[in-house]
């Protein structure tokens, strides 16, 4: 199996989760800076199911362009992440298997989940308040930096908000949203529907977190390279994607907490 083909098969394997790591369009020196940020997240949602059908048609020009998510190597800013996914596990679980598959991607130790839903909500905090030191570096001109920064942030972020959503999935399944509420009970249609479209909102808030933050990593790139146009501009345009980031990132929080129960801790 070529290297080729293997990016090929990464693909589409993260097809579901592509937004992690393409923006929907390219941004250009023209850039309305003035976009409010709910007009630039519905145009950023509505070009997610576009790239899914696009996917297969940028191989070509990336196949020699992928890194292991967690390689904060600047090389790796604002190009193809092999997305978290059990399907691809089994072929960078280790640098020999990444070896036969990929011999000239370089290995980095597969994320590891975090083990309890609060562990996950402390990195996130954590994350969250990391993206405002990350606000001062791009105002400060060092988008390199900056990159670096939302390179190790992206895969804590992922696999964080994949963990919360998780429990919060389990929780909802299994005690409704009322707090204590009997495992015998057996929900009426609208309780159910409510939980349904709860877990659903949850799902959809923790695809709009990475979405960003790969879309924020994206556009870093472009500015690096120098696509964006002049440094003020280019800083405008990463900052309105990183306030992107941040929003969504703030979202999700206060829905984990709300659906959690409101306090540190699932319900049992």
């Amino acid at each position: 199996m070529t290297p080729q083909f293997f990016l090929s098969l990464l693909l589409v394997f993260g097809s579901l989760a592509n937004v992690e790591s393409w923006s929907s369009s390219p941004k250009s020196s023209s850039q309305n800076t003035d976009k409010t940020p709910s007009t630039r997240r519905q145009l950023f949602q509505q070009s997610a199911a576009v790239l899914t059908g696009a996917v297969v048609t940028v191989v070509p020009s990336i196949a020699n362009a992928a890194c292991l998510q967690g390689d904060v190597r600047p090389l790796c800013i604002g190009i193809y992440k092999v997305p978290l996914d059990d399907n691809i596990l089994p072929y960078v679980s280790t640098p020999e298997e990444l070896h036969k598959f990929a011999p000239d991607m370089k290995y980095v130790p597969p994320i590891e989940y975090p083990e309890s839903f609060e562990v996950a909500m402390d990195i996130l905090r954590a994350q969250r308040a990391s993206a405002d030191e990350i606000r001062q570096i791009i105002l400060a001109g060092k988008l390199e930096e900056a990159g670096i920064k939302v390179l190790g942030l992206i895969p804590q972020v992922t696999s964080s908000s994949r963990r919360v959503f998780a429990d919060l999935e389990a929780k909802i399944r299994t005690n409704g949203l009322v707090a204590n509420k009997a495992k015998a009970l057996v929900p009426t249609e609208s309780e159910t529907t409510v939980e349904e479209m709860a877990i659903e909102m949850a799902e959809d808030q923790m695809n709009y977190v990475n979405g960003y933050w790969g879309d924020c990593d994206i556009t870093i790139g472009q500015g690096i390279r120098g696509e964006l146009g002049k440094m003020t501009v280019t800083q405008l345009a990463i900052l309105e994607a990183l306030r992107d980031a941040t929003c969504a990132l703030d979202d999700y929080l206060v829905t984990a907490v709300t659906l959690s129960g409101g306090g540190s801790r699932l319900a049992a």
